[in-house]
């Protein structure tokens, strides 16, 4: 069986790198992106099991590219993480309404992303 592919979107180089090491030590195949602009090309060209998403990035944020995958009927029900710095309820609400599937705030810890992987990926 293949292992599950994971796309890492972030504009923070050491934490995209640092969530890339953990997933990829735990088995799963991991592509990552830079910005909204290019995780969402990502999305498209490369159709991952799970999207781990930064809410404020340059060129497209998080919420805006969690949208735009919702209403394209390739990739719509493509699963996404949205992560951010900020735990306030209002952004909880807003990835929510975006059509996130899950919230994660920052900071958190190797174990905790990979146990949220496994329930997301339901294994």
């Amino acid at each position: 069986m293949k292992p599950a592919r994971v796309l890492v979107v972030d504009d923070d180089r050491f934490l995209r790198k640092a969530l890339t090491y953990v997933l990829c030590r735990h088995g799963y195949e991991v592509i990552e992106a830079c910005d909204g602009e290019e995780g969402l090309a990502a999305i498209r060209e490369s159709r991952p099991d799970l999207v781990y998403l930064d809410v404020v990035m340059p060129k497209i944020d998080g919420f805006e590219v969690t949208k735009m995958v919702r209403k394209d009927d390739d990739i719509k029900d493509t699963k996404i993480v949205l992560l951010t710095a900020m735990g306030q309820d209002t952004d909880r609400v807003k990835g929510e309404e975006a059509g996130a599937d899950d919230f994660l705030t920052k900071p958190f810890s190797p174990s905790n992303i990979i146990k949220r992987t496994r329930t997301m990926l339901g294994q």
